[in-house]
């Protein structure tokens, strides 16, 4: 099996296929709404480089794009990790796929190295970078308001239970839609469009868009840059040896890593990423992926092959060649999200002193946009 083969299989094994090979011939029948020099000359182009057509083509552009960067930084720059000078390598087959907790490498018959993000885990950390760094951005320029504050703890709220409850935060309501009156909306996109949410006036404004991409081209970029140091550092040879994972049926072979390697993976990957330079908050980026990592952990259980997020987060910035760099403020992503994490908590409290259980998505966000704030 070669490894586009491994990575069509994994994505097919997933619980939801992200098949997008029929997009661009859907695009061209908008032909009301979309340029066709544009579905030619970008989406198309687009289409065909992507490995495969089973994988979402949004996180797959933001991932191929830090791969780019890290790339030129490898190359174009004199590093060295621990005494030992590291040496540009490929960038490997990578895709996303749709599985719980699975965002490792895993090896072919062949011995080329696969690397599969998950995709569940990248659109959690997708919705929580719209929450932090609107929230973020409203609070530097003295725009907040107490609804504005309100709506964004909800948000985080129903964000986070839509992950650790049904596994995918694509369920959880839109930033711009949390203010809607009668939950029964959301099945009216309509009356969705006629919302008007307090946040319009703020998210097209030019100085936010720059530092929200900012922010999430940074985040990925450390995110793929733990990946790619597991192959810079060789880790693939030097592991404690692979176990075989069921994927829906499919067994595949899956690199089991020391917590050493993986606290070095962490560390040179935010070396790398720092030294990039491709933006003032490369740091936060880092911080705030890492903070991602500790949120997905809440009431989980927490994986045996990798240390604890927040063990990761103090061996990172607490580390003397980290802090040699210029760091900008990450800690600003705590003053974010601590009160949210609070009100999470109290929120699993009560639910548990209630002995409350949720049949649906829709049931439970109606108990937090409606009942809990009461």
């Amino acid at each position: 099996m070669t490894a586009k083969e491994l990575l069509t299989a994994i994505q097919l094994a997933g619980q939801h296929v992200h098949n997008n090979s029929d997009f661009p011939e859907m695009l061209e029948k908008k032909d009301d709404i979309f340029d066709k020099r544009f579905i030619n000359n970008y989406i198309r182009e687009k289409h065909n480089r992507m490995p495969t057509v089973f994988q979402n083509t949004h996180f797959y552009d933001i991932i191929d794009e830090s791969f780019i960067t890290l790339k030129d930084t490898v190359i174009n720059t004199s590093l060295e990790f621990k005494n030992r000078k590291i040496h540009f390598c490929d960038i490997p087959l990578f895709g996303t796929a749709d599985f719980k907790e699975f965002n490792a490498f895993v090896e072919t018959a062949d011995g080329d190295a696969v690397i599969v993000f998950n995709e569940g885990l990248l659109m959690f950390t997708q919705k929580l970078i719209e929450i932090y760094t609107l929230d973020h951005w409203l609070r530097a320029n003295h725009k907040m308001t107490k609804q504005m504050n309100e709506l964004l703890t909800l948000n985080f709220l129903d964000v986070m239970l839509s992950f650790h409850l049904f596994s995918n935060a694509y369920f959880a309501i839109p930033l711009v839609w949390c203010n809607i009156d009668d939950l029964d909306d959301i099945g009216s996109p309509e009356k969705l469009y006629e919302l008007d949410s307090p946040f319009d006036d703020y998210l097209s404004k030019e100085d936010y868009i720059t530092f929200e991409r900012q922010i999430s081209m940074s985040t990925y970029l450390w995110i793929a840059a733990h990946e790619y140091s597991h192959l810079l550092l060789d880790h693939l040879r030097k592991h404690n040896g692979t176990s075989r994972l069921n994927l829906s049926g499919l067994e595949v072979n899956k690199i089991e890593l020391k917590h050493s390697q993986e606290y070095d993976a962490d560390l040179l990957g935010a070396i790398i990423a720092l030294e990039s330079d491709s933006s003032p908050f490369i740091a936060n980026g880092i911080y705030f992926a890492m903070t991602c990592m500790m949120l997905s952990q809440i009431e989980h259980d927490k994986s045996s092959d990798h240390p604890s997020a927040e063990d990761r987060i103090i061996n990172v910035f607490n580390s003397e060649v980290v802090r040699n760099y210029h760091l900008s403020n990450y800690k600003n992503v705590d003053a974010v999200f601590v009160p949210k994490i609070q009100k999470f908590k109290e929120l699993l409290s009560r639910i548990e002193e209630n002995d409350i259980s949720f049949s649906s998505v829709s049931e439970m966000q109606n108990y937090i946009y409606k009942v809990f704030p009461q």
